[in-house]
């Protein structure tokens, strides 16, 4: 189904990449504010239109920078509840 796509997507950084990758990484906590959900009991379809927009803009800002039209960009899924698709 994704067959076919780069290994690799090349971005402009500020330094080389190390000839051995050890994946270290961090987290950002974000907190999104009543001022940009509209309310803090938000219900969650408008969480998830924020995840799959904020998902949309940040596949937009790859293709940009890596000068490719296509680029993919993968979210995680919990609370699948339909058992075709739990793996």
């Amino acid at each position: 189904m994704l067959g076919g796509l780069p290994a690799l997507l090349e971005l402009p950084t500020d330094r080389a990449r190390p000839a051995v990758q050890d994946y270290a990484g961090a987290s950002i906590e974000v907190r999104l504010t009543e001022d940009l959900t509209g309310s803090e009991e938000a219900e969650p379809p408008l969480w998830n239109d924020i995840v799959y927009d904020a998902a949309g803009g940040w596949a937009a800002l790859l293709s940009r920078l890596s000068d490719r039209q296509e680029v993919v960009v993968g979210t995680p899924t919990a609370n699948r509840t339909r058992v075709e698709v739990e793996g």
